[in-house]
């Protein structure tokens, strides 16, 4: 029997922020279509089904959260009427040429361009100009209770958890005026002090040394961070 409430397909459902996502919108009745390589932790909820491809799902469709970039996407959510939203994490290249897709069709899409994104499951590959690599490195460390390399002291990034980056999604996603618009999203300015503290509380180090480096990465302009807000 076709469930009555709404139905959310997340395509990538094994990607960072994926299962963050997908918990928000099981927690809030709708149920979830994860696609993509198999992910523990949500497969005895009855809302949640599993599937290798999204062609396997001929239901209906309320939302479609895609952390892939999926161009064949956009038959599916023209098919369905459904909203479609493309997150982009920490990955430029991925944004523009989703963009370019996205304005050549008329239908219901949004996309979230977001910077800086740390949290539970990120990888190594998701850096970019605004990337963040350093982090994982550094959590690793302090779990580790080794020694803590960081950008230099005296240098401002800005780090938005993954759990926020949810919210703006479910946001854009629900709330009306918003098909058709991108968004770009930074997180707080902080440094690597603030960073370091924060690591040696939360891992209890006993033992730390904080190493500076010289780390490549670019800051947001103050007009990129006024646009996003």
């Amino acid at each position: 029997m076709e469930y009555s409430g709404p139905v959310a397909i997340i395509n990538g459902i094994d990607k960072f922020g994926a299962n963050f996502l997908a918990k928000e919108l099981l927690d809030k009745d709708i149920f979830v279509v994860g696609v993509g390589e198999f992910e523990l932790g949500m497969e005895n909820n009855a809302n949640f089904k599993w599937m290798g491809e999204v062609s396997e799902y001929e239901g209906k469709i309320s939302y479609v959260f895609d952390f892939e970039g999926d161009e064949s996407l956009v038959n599916l959510v023209s098919e369905k009427a459904a909203k479609l939203t493309v997150i982009c994490i920490n990955n430029s290249n991925k944004a523009e040429k989703v963009k370019k897709y996205l304005k050549t069709g008329d239908f219901n899409w949004r996309i979230i361009e977001a910077y800086g994104v740390y949290g539970q499951g990120m990888a190594d590959d998701q850096q970019d100009r605004f990337g963040i690599g350093f982090l994982i490195e550094a959590i690793t460390a302090a779990v580790k209770n080794t020694n803590l390399v960081l950008p230099s002291l005296g240098a401002k990034y800005r780090l938005l958890n993954i759990k926020d980056l949810v919210e703006v999604a479910l946001r854009a996603s629900f709330l009306s005026g918003t098909e058709k618009n991108e968004y770009l999203v930074f997180g707080e300015e902080i440094d690597s002090g603030e960073v370091a503290k924060v690591l040696i509380d939360e891992a209890k180090m006993t033992k730390f040394k904080v190493i500076q480096k010289d780390y490549k990465f670019e800051i947001p302009s103050r007009f990129q961070i006024e646009e996003s807000w």
